[in-house]
């Protein structure tokens, strides 16, 4: 198992909060949608917040929810005339659909089997959809009341706000009610509009009457809210793979973001909005391992032998000298990870010689140090547990074995592998 750099291990990494910013940023921060509910349009948005166009499609009346789905397509809610709107990845529309029970569509969420949720405003209900179109249920509670946005945690649990009497609705896996719950004064919660999660189960609630998002714990416990002058009637909110938090300001039409840790960062004003309303951020790209070079160092040189790179779990990589030109039985082998590759990934730095180098080996990025059991003519095992905590979600780290030959006279002291980009997810 992992022998971790006194200096930095991926657990102590874990644990700075406020560095993971700096030192663990992202590489896949996608751009984000926002329903722009006068102009009968959706603005689309780069991640750093400039403005890119938008798109519409004739009948879109009124859009509310927005939803990238699993399946690559994206669905807008048109609350004015019942519909709910599919556009495939160009933008182009696909379908739309309705039923008699959808009046007045808010938001939209996933759940984890597949499940499209469409809160109905005005009849206090979520419908409940296949990704295709084809109505399969409703569910509801005793008091909701014109309901907003849902959102799901960890758990399967599902979140509605309940814009009628300041409340956010919990309802189980099941689509039971649970319970319902609100803030504490002095800190108000009125007229909730979007509902969003966060990698570590924090709920986000946009108070539009209140100014304020707040957030909960999912038991209901009050965690604090966020404000800021430009956010007025906030409507959406959302969340991106950085922690950093989106809304929309119905009075001011702007967004405003705040860093992960509720600190103001800009407040959008590009691209025409009349009315925002909802916003959604592309989706995460799936946890995974892809090895990757530029030919320098021998395929084969790194394997993916087992694990899904999700928190609690152990991922092992096989090093391996497939051109057996050092020595067996003196070679011991280390797996090395970086929280950054080089400049020109795939590709890197090559030492004539040793090979390629493909990872940032600079002290401030280099965070994992495993070693394998020597090497004897074939692949050795190197595994490092992933630690459970939601700060490493949408971490990305490279890897790269260099093993090392103390036999005298070697013809490769040092030898480097190919290296494996993992992408850590949730459980």
């Amino acid at each position: 198992m992992a022998h971790l750099r006194p200096v930095l291990s991926i657990a102590t990494v874990a644990t700075l909060t406020s560095a993971l910013t700096a030192q663990l940023p992202p590489i896949d921060s996608g751009g984000f949608l926002v329903s722009d509910f006068g102009n009968d349009r959706v603005a689309i948005y780069a991640a750093d917040g400039s403005h890119t166009g938008h798109f519409s499609t004739p009948g879109l009346d009124g859009p509310r929810g927005i939803l990238f789905a699993s399946n690559g397509q994206t669905f807008v809610a048109s609350q004015n005339n019942d519909t709910v709107y599919t556009f495939d990845a160009a933008r182009q529309l696909v379908g739309q659909f309705s039923h008699p029970e959808l009046d007045g569509p808010t938001g939209m969420a996933e759940s984890p089997t597949g499940e499209l949720l469409v809160s109905s405003f005005f009849n206090a209900r979520v419908c409940v959809f296949a990704m295709d179109g084809t109505f399969q249920r409703s569910f509801t509670a005793p008091t909701l009341s014109f309901p907003n946005c849902a959102a799901f945690d960890s758990d399967g649990n599902i979140y509605v706000a309940s814009a009628g009497n300041g409340r956010v609705f919990k309802f189980d896996t099941g689509e039971q009610f649970v319970t319902s719950f609100t803030s504490p004064a002095p800190t108000f919660l009125s007229s909730p509009m979007g509902i969003a999660r966060d990698n570590c189960d924090v709920l986000y609630v946009a108070g539009g009457g209140s100014h304020n998002i707040v957030k909960f714990a999912t038991d209901g416990t009050f965690l604090g809210a966020l404000t800021h002058p430009d956010l007025t009637g906030p409507q959406g909110v959302a969340i991106d793979d950085r922690g950093h938090v989106f809304s929309s300001s119905f009075f001011q039409h702007k967004l405003v973001e705040f860093d992960a840790n509720g600190a103001w960062v800009q407040t959008i004003t590009a691209g025409g909005l009349n009315v925002p309303r909802s916003i959604a951020f592309k989706r995460l790209a799936e946890p995974g391992i892809e090895v990757y070079g530029c030919g320098v160092n021998p395929a084969g040189s790194i394997v993916v032998q087992s694990g899904r790179p999700v928190l609690g779990t152990t991922v092992s990589l096989g090093l391996h000298d497939p051109t057996l030109t050092q020595t067996p039985g003196s070679t011991a082998p280390w797996l090395l990870g970086s929280t950054r590759a080089l400049a020109n990934y795939p590709c890197g730095f090559t030492l004539p010689g040793l090979g390629e180098i493909l990872i940032e080996l600079a002290s401030l990025h280099l965070v994992l140090l495993v070693p394998a059991p020597t090497w004897n003519g074939t692949s050795s095992t190197a595994a490092f547990l992933i630690p459970d905590s939601c700060d490493l979600v949408g971490v990305t780290l490279h890897t790269q074995g260099v093993l090392l030959d103390s036999s005298p006279g070697a013809t490769r002291p040092i030898a480097f592998t190919d290296a494996a980009r993992i992408r850590i997810g949730s459980h």
